[in-house]
């Protein structure tokens, strides 16, 4: 069974390119070192928010 997580990072206008990608990667790479792999990603409709989806195996008991 798997679990899915998202994560919504705002974006800012006074925010390089750079720094928005920089601030994703960091996101995504807090999430890997809780478990969570990237399993895609997208704008949501007011272009605000970019939308980063996580997933992991759930251990059964």
């Amino acid at each position: 069974m798997r679990e899915t997580v998202e994560h919504h990072v705002r974006l800012q206008s006074k925010w390089s390119s750079q720094e928005a990608i920089d601030r994703l990667e960091h996101e995504a790479e807090r999430m890997y070192a809780q478990g969570w792999s990237y399993s895609g990603s997208h704008v949501d409709a007011l272009l605000e928010n970019v939308v980063l989806c996580f997933e992991r195996q759930v251990k059964e008991i």
